[in-house]
């Protein structure tokens, strides 16, 4: 395999846990914090919540899709994988940016949502063809291995800094549109 194909295989993988696990696991709980309750339910349920639990199930609908489009289209993946990258990266800048203008934030994070669940499964089909049988447990333990160790750095850093949890998502929207933007020419040598 080689260093452009497995890269190919690693930094979608790697977005998908990064974005899931630093993102949705720990600082969308920040997140929750910024939208008042509402006034007619309990104080534990805030419309963030609502916003969360259609972010999880617009996720879900994009996991399906996808694998329905791939067994149909599997040429398509590559674009699948490059327009989710990009899109995801975009919605991470914008809900940075909602923190001061909440409305951002409730467009932002069902959109990233469903293309987090079109990377997801898109990505998933991809390592599954194209990682090499005698090194596939590796390839996929890299991808998490490199997801891991961003939060393991970033969390530490952003309480040394003093800043709040929107330097890691800054990092992470970053690192997901420039993924997006190098994977087309990564995945040249690619073809489903």
């Amino acid at each position: 395999m080689k260093k452009t194909q497995l890269l190919s295989v690693v930094l979608p993988t790697t977005c998908v846990w990064l974005i899931t696990a630093v993102f949705l696991l720990i600082y969308a709980f920040d997140l929750l914090e910024l939208f008042p309750n509402f006034a007619f339910l309990s104080q534990d349920f805030s419309q963030g919540l609502l916003v969360l639990f259609i972010t999880a199930c617009l996720a879900t609908v994009g996991l399906f899709g996808t694998g329905v489009i791939i067994d149909r289209k599997p040429q398509i993946t590559r674009h699948l994988i490059t327009s989710s990258l990009l899109v995801n990266g975009v919605c991470l800048f914008l809900i940075v940016i909602g923190v001061d203008f909440l409305v951002l934030i409730v467009i932002a994070l069902p959109i990233m949502g469903l293309f987090l669940g079109i990377l997801a499964s898109a990505s998933g089909a991809l390592y599954t063809v194209y990682s090499d049988v005698k090194k596939r447990g590796r390839i996929y333990a890299l991808s998490l291995f490199l997801a891991t160790i961003v939060p393991v750095i970033s969390l530490p850093i952003v309480d040394i800094l003093e800043a709040d949890f929107r330097t890691p998502l800054l990092f992470i929207g970053s690192f997901s549109f420039i993924c997006g933007i190098l994977y087309p020419f990564l995945s040249k040598t690619i073809e489903p």
